[in-house]
């Protein structure tokens, strides 16, 4: 007959069965403490790694303020550097019609076709065949 059997029938003596209870109570409440010994270490190291990840955080949010005033600072420099971009465009094409409208001139183009072909003023393309023809002329002297 198996001890639990003995138990039951009532054929072991009562000293022994509160023996038998009180060493399982025991046994049972050292489980317990391993398992609370073991979930408290456990909150520990969670405790432990939620402090470092909230100074992750918190490095991680400065380093973001810092990239956007420094992105700020880039995109004004950008805008700067787009209108003189844009400054020089406006008369670097100006001087391009003049330019082309010399090159015209020097071909012995005539005022008409230095307005149609370049868009200047009949002023403007008189002058630019009157400086073209001094041109001429300086060389010749020179020569």
């Amino acid at each position: 007959m198996s001890f639990i059997e003995n138990i039951i029938q009532g054929s072991l003596p009562l000293e022994l069965v509160l023996l038998a209870t009180i060493v399982m109570n025991a046994l049972m409440f050292l489980y317990l403490l391993k398992i609370l010994h073991k979930t408290r270490n456990q909150a520990r190291v969670r405790e432990i790694l939620v402090r470092s990840l909230q100074s992750d955080l918190r490095a991680m949010c400065m380093g973001a303020v810092g990239i956007g005033k420094r992105m700020l600072k880039i995109e004004q420099q950008l805008r700067q550097q787009d209108m003189r971009q844009d400054q020089i465009e406006i008369r670097d094409t100006g001087t391009r019609e003049y330019d082309h409208a010399v090159r015209l001139a020097r071909k012995n183009a005539d005022i008409d076709d230095l307005i149609s072909t370049c868009g200047l003023s009949r002023g403007e393309a008189e002058l630019i065949k009157i400086m073209q023809r001094h041109d001429v002329a300086t060389q010749i002297n020179r020569a």
